[in-house]
């Protein structure tokens, strides 16, 4: 594939190929405690955790959603769980760079809004032998508020919720339970660890909302090879993906992939290896790019009681690498394909205290420290691209990864995309968007959670972030003719700035279902890296979020 002639094809290619590298190929098999069900023969040949470290995850995280149950014995059987929720979104004003086709439109154009949500899910079967699977969202609607103009490369902008359509089908597939061995066919959300390297998007976070997710179409074997109730458990797939961060097949992408992994788990303590080998064709303006891309993951957890009554302590990590090449996006047009080598890393330490309240078990007290890495490319001309993108429903604070940089990448490529220019764009550009996820940058994340009742949360976090690589904005750079980052400033500088947030959850059970009442705020000092051509700082930004619902 010819590389485009525009003035923007080389300065694009700065971030484009890692993004596209890193973000793209992040989908994989789920795992056997995941909501959406198990790659791993779980069901009743699982090991089952001991009380109450396997309540563990609801004391740290108490979401209000209902669970399913994990094992049956009855005959046929059926279960549904849903939430219907209100949410809302409020920040201040976003300085950003015009466009060529509006020079006027010197920021995001959006200040708040309000959509309804509403997830629902079944599963039914017979035993633990044959279960079948299915999750439902009713398309986010637009209630009231603001559309964002100029940011059309970021696919899953609010201003989608204002496209009407009845509903969009997440999960519907077949758990065959085979003795030691499980197998899966149909449509599944994937997730693996701690979502770093995918996410399904039905994993609640401390802070923020979860929406979309990557799904595929799956065709999975998982075996215990060690007999039935073996916490070893080794699993294969094939995969068609339906969409993530950067892929589409309803917008003519093609990515296929295969999966292996293999995992160790007993009780609160996981050790897993990921692989997968991943081809892509990347639909861009009448043109096909390739990225074919290896992909390498290991994730562990484990929990413990900490020897004082009643306290636990856990950990988990995660790792993973995309190397390979592909000819989708280039530095120049004489570079035939670009190298790929990224990699990027997470990992959480906590304590939690748990106390009862009239024979109810909630975490008293949660205290938690988050630390993340992701590689940045600051050489985007050597054909090696560097850059790594998070899954963006791997949720990191309110304000920098998924409003700020958000809506910076988001409009940069929409930028490059503009037929105003007068040229072709390069292949690729919407790759530019990291869609909220963290990218080129590493941060420290510490969160405090307390309860002073068990329906009732108050959470506290504090993310410090720098880049980690030379922050440059591939259009900005074409514009200014050096490297520059997005306000045009010096890309050299990486301080990122310090966000604080803070927020409550309230919940209230009504029969057999939860009311939900909950309101977040983040507060983003930024740092010399936003800083514009004049030196001047970016003001401080802030993202409110409201959501009133019911579970069930």
């Amino acid at each position: 594939m010819a590389m485009s002639s525009s003035p923007l094809a080389r300065p694009l290619a700065v971030a484009l190929a890692a993004c596209a590298a890193s973000s793209v190929v992040a989908v994989g098999t789920a795992r056997a405690d995941d909501a959406n069900g198990a790659d791993g023969a779980n069901g009743a040949n699982g090991v089952a955790a001991p009380s109450p470290l396997r309540d563990l995850a609801r004391l740290r995280l108490d979401d209000g959603r209902h669970a399913y149950e994990t094992s049956r014995t009855a005959g046929l059987w059926l279960e549904t769980h849903g939430e219907a929720q209100v949410r809302t979104d409020r920040w201040t004003e976003l300085p950003l760079t015009a466009p060529a086709s509006d020079p006027t439109l010197t920021s995001l154009g959006q200040r708040g809004y309000a959509t309804e949500w509403i997830r629902v899910g079944a599963r039914a079967g017979y035993r633990d032998r044959v279960t079948l699977v299915a999750q439902v969202d009713l398309v986010p609607r637009w209630i009231l508020g603001d559309l964002a103009q100029g940011l059309s490369a970021d696919r899953a902008w609010a201003q989608d919720d204002a496209v009407p359509a009845l509903a969009r089908l997440r999960t519907l597939y077949v758990d065959l339970q085979l003795g030691p061995g499980l197998v899966r066919v149909g449509q599944v959300g994937a997730h693996w660890g701690m979502g770093v390297l995918t996410d399904d998007g039905d994993h609640p976070s401390l802070f923020g909302d979860y929406r979309l997710g990557a799904l595929v179409e799956r065709l999975s074997f998982s075996l215990r090879p060690l007999g039935a109730r073996s916490p070893f458990v080794v699993a294969v797939a094939a995969d068609a993906i339906l969409q993530d961060a950067t892929a589409r097949w309803a917008d003519g992408d093609r990515a296929y992939q295969g999966v292996a992994e293999a995992y160790w788990e007993r009780d609160q303590s996981f050790v897993g290896v990921y692989g997968a080998r991943r081809g892509a064709k990347v639909r861009a303006f009448g043109s096909d790019g390739r990225l074919d891309v290896w992909i390498l993951d290991a994730t562990a957890r484990h929990a413990a009681p900490l020897g004082v009554d009643d306290a636990f302590v856990y950990a988990e990590g995660e790792i993973a690498t995309v190397f390979g090449h592909g000819d989708a996006v280039r530095p120049t047009p004489e570079v035939l394909r670009s190298d790929v080598r990224s990699w990027g890393m997470a990992g959480r330490i906590g304590v939690v205290k748990r106390a009862t309240d009239e024979g109810v078990a909630f975490g008293r007290l949660s205290l938690e420290l988050e630390a993340g890495f992701a590689s940045g490319d600051g050489d985007p001309y050597d054909g090696t691209q560097r850059r790594f993108s998070f899954d963006p429903n791997h949720l990191v604070g309110l304000v920098l990864f998924p409003f700020v940089m958000r809506a910076q990448t988001a409009r940069s490529a929409s930028n490059a995309l503009d037929p105003t220019l007068g040229a072709r764009p390069s292949p690729g550009a919407f790759l530019l968007a990291t869609h909220g996820g963290v990218a080129g940058a590493e941060y420290v994340f510490p969160t405090l959670v307390v309860r002073p009742a068990p329906n009732f949360d108050v959470k506290f976090g504090a993310l410090v972030a720098v880049a980690t690589s030379d922050f440059v904005d591939p259009y900005a750079t074409t514009i200014q003719g050096s490297a520059r980052n997005a306000r045009g400033g010096d890309a050299r500088a990486r301080d990122l700035g310090l966000e604080l947030d803070w927020g409550f959850e309230w919940r209230a059970p009504i029969g057999e279902a939860t009311l939900q009442l909950g309101l977040q705020q983040g507060v983003l000092f930024p740092g010399h890296a936003f800083d514009d051509a004049q030196g001047r700082s970016m003001p401080w930004q802030s993202v409110t979020q409201g959501r009133l619902g019911l579970q069930y």
